[in-house]
């Protein structure tokens, strides 16, 4: 899973920190978002985000659904630990 937690954070750029990625199940990804306001944002670039994240495995689409859900990303750069 951390492969795509890596994608998920290159995919969102400087927000990743703002919306982690936190478990892989059946190809949907869950992220924890810090804001209702984000959680809309990311919900509109949904597809993007999907098209981002399958791009960096080749297109073999890993994710086939984004699930975002309010959250408190964790502060420290070691996040998926």
């Amino acid at each position: 899973d951390f492969p795509i937690f890596e994608a998920w954070d290159r995919a969102l750029g400087p927000d990743a920190g703002k919306a982690r990625a936190v478990r892989l199940k059946q190809g949907r990804l869950y992220v924890e978002v810090d804001s209702p306001v984000r959680q809309h944002g990311l919900t509109l670039r949904k597809r993007e985000l999907l098209k981002k994240i399958n791009a960096a495995f080749g297109g073999s689409a890993p994710v086939s659904d984004i699930i975002f859900r309010p959250g408190t990303p964790a502060i420290s750069d070691d996040k998926h630990a």
